[in-house]
């Protein structure tokens, strides 16, 4: 069975995860550019908590609905100006 060729979207989301992987790796995250908008699969990395716990704080209204970019809902995150909100909420409550 032929092996189903990757979309440029895909490569394009594989490497920002490897990208994130490295910087973790170093014990380094990049600053959050605001415009920029942040899937789900790089959540961890900005805000410390595993996929699950992720998935947990946004069922438990905790964290805000992640955005959807299509009407299909597979390119779901968050904008940068989002995280950092999350984050300063973070600190207010730590």
């Amino acid at each position: 069975m032929p092996r189903k060729q990757k979309s440029r979207n895909e490569i394009k989301v594989q490497r920002g995860i490897e990208l994130m992987k490295r910087f973790a790796e170093i014990g380094e995250v990049p600053p959050i550019n605001k415009d920029f908008f942040y899937r789900l699969q790089v959540l961890p990395f900005f805000l410390g908590l595993e996929k699950s716990q992720i998935f947990d704080a946004i069922r438990e209204k905790k964290l805000p609905p992640p955005v959807s970019l299509t009407d299909n809902g597979r390119a779901r995150g968050y904008f940068g100006y989002q995280l950092l909100a999350i984050q300063a909420k973070a600190k207010e409550v730590a």
